[in-house]
């Protein structure tokens, strides 16, 4: 049995890999450890680093261009909601 580092077919593309990054750097920005912990421990929601993800375009991914979205596969979304957990 393979793992699936090994399989290509879960392998990211290079754009996924750079938008991984990218969401990754701006959530560090916006969203610091410190205060990760104070929203959990306030039980409150992170407005300013969804705004932030808004802002940049990246709720948009999975969308049509025709409606203002990117046109992310699928692949592309989950490499967002993982970047973002």
């Amino acid at each position: 049995m393979t793992s699936f580092q090994n399989n290509a077919e879960f392998d990211l593309s290079e754009d996924q890999v750079r938008m991984r990054d990218s969401v990754l750097h701006l959530l560090r920005e916006t969203l610091p450890a410190t205060k990760v912990a104070e929203l959990d421990d306030a039980s409150e929601f992170p407005f300013d680093a969804y705004a932030a993800l808004a802002k940049a375009g990246w709720l948009g991914l999975p969308h049509d261009e025709a409606y203002g979205g990117a046109n992310g596969s699928y692949m592309d979304l989950a490499v967002l909601i993982e970047a973002i957990a």
